[in-house]
């Protein structure tokens, strides 16, 4: 990491954005409330004109409203998903520009990754395919939790989340799991969003990704969708997401070459050196 100028001050917001940016800056999570909003607001005109302020969507975004008509000029955005989200559409008028994981045809956007991205040494893969790991999300979901329990065959552990389920088979389970441990498996099922695609690349493990179409504007099957067009990644479609087209999708992944090929594809995506792009980017414009 190169060394930051030490009189840019970063303030950022949301959990995804990593830490290294703003080591002698602020922290914010998302706001939860009204009261969160306002006392933020208040407490904003102690920052210099200079202070960057960065933000990885969502409706905390919609503070740099208020922070640009007090002069505070230095706004970025952080766009995560292949589509751009309602808070980063609005407030791109007055950023100065959006960084993106996925390229977008559009001004004042610049392709950088995600911070979560990192390089990984390329892994070693078993011969045999038995050790599969579902990744729900950290709420979980049934829908992924009956596909996984209807499998046999193969040695299956599943992230819950926060969710409880009672399970039939022999499928060993835990609420969270560090991404770190993804090298321990042979191939992942996963949701597609795109924190969890950046940590399944950097770890190059294979994958097969199942996208919930139970959030906003279909950004799962849109964020796999633009995947598919520099790897080759499969995935199971809303209407495929049964045991019979998983269990096609496990067997066409069982030959290591197979799987060999589909993780050297990941250099089609992956970016490197993410984070000092982002900071050369902030300094240039301060």
């Amino acid at each position: 990491m190169k060394k930051r100028n030490d009189d840019v001050e970063v303030v950022a917001f949301e959990h995804k954005i990593s830490r290294s940016l703003i080591k002698n800056g602020q922290f914010y999570k998302p706001f939860n409330s009204f009261k969160e909003y306002t006392n933020f607001l208040k407490i904003f005109d102690g920052y210099d004109k200079k202070t960057v302020f960065i933000s990885g969507g969502g409706r905390i975004t919609l503070v740099f409203l208020g922070l640009y008509t007090k002069g505070y000029k230095n706004l970025y955005t952080y766009e995560f998903n292949a589509i751009f989200g309602r808070s980063n559409k609005l407030i791109q008028p007055f950023v100065k520009k959006t960084f993106t994981y996925f390229p977008f045809k559009k001004k004042k956007c610049l392709n950088v990754g995600s911070p979560l991205e990192f390089k990984c040494k390329e892994q070693i893969l078993n011969k045999e395919l038995k050790k599969i790991l579902f990744l729900t999300g950290s709420n979980g979901s049934e829908e992924v939790f009956k596909l996984a329990d209807e499998l046999s065959g193969y040695d299956i552990t599943i992230s819950t989340g926060v969710k409880e389920y009672k399970f039939k088979s022999k499928v060993k389970t835990c609420g969270f799991i560090q991404s770190f441990l993804y090298t321990d498996y042979d191939l992942i099922v996963a949701r597609s969003g795109a924190g969890t695609i950046a940590d399944i690349i950097s770890y190059r493990v294979p994958v097969i990704f199942i996208p919930s179409k139970h959030v906003k504007a279909d950004h799962q099957k849109k964020n796999v969708l633009a995947l598919q067009k520099y790897t080759k990644i499969k995935f199971l479609d809303y209407e495929k997401q049964d045991k019979e087209h998983l269990e096609e999708l496990i067997e066409y992944y069982k030959p290591k070459e197979t799987r060999e090929d589909l993780i050297k594809s990941y250099n089609g995506f992956f970016h490197d050196d993410v984070l000092n792009k982002v900071l050369d980017e902030i300094e240039k414009n301060v």
